[in-house]
Parts: C-alpha cells; sequence; structure tokens
C-alpha cells in the first residue's frame, strides 16, 4: 500500500517512498497493483539484501546453471 501510494503522488517533492526488495517479486505473483521499479526514482541507497537459492541435498542439480537449465525444461 505505501509503495503504490509513492509511486502515484505528485513529484513536488513531499513524500518520500521506501521502496523494498519485494518490489521485484511483485509483477511476478500478480499482487503489486501495477508497482513497477521503474515507477521509482532512487535517491539513496541504506539497506542492502543478500539472497540465497536453497535446494534439497538430493536436488537433482548441482549448480546455478544446471538449476536455471531444469527450470526452463520443467515448466
Amino acid at each position: 500500500i505505501g509503495m503504490l501510494y509513492g509511486a502515484n503522488a505528485k513529484p513536488d517533492g513531499y513524500t518520500v517512498t521506501a521502496v523494498t526488495v519485494e518490489l521485484t517479486t511483485l509483477p511476478h505473483t500478480g499482487t503489486g497493483g501495477g508497482l513497477e521499479p521503474e515507477m521509482f526514482k532512487p535517491i539513496l541507497m541504506f539497506n542492502s539484501s543478500c539472497s540465497a537459492i536453497t535446494v534439497k541435498a538430493d536436488a537433482p542439480w548441482n549448480t546455478l546453471d544446471e538449476f536455471l537449465d531444469y527450470a526452463k525444461t520443467n515448466d
């Protein structure tokens, strides 16, 4: 709700919106209400988040490339 408000605010300098990493996933889940990263103009970065992909130990892939190849051929 907050990011949507910020995206639709008049660019008058009175509204600052904190955009979180979830903005990158919302368009893919259909829950973003039309939000896209291009709707915002970055002015500073106050946080950095590391991400990881975790899988079961017996997964059929051992590298990111193997995982991506599997994902592309197994919708």
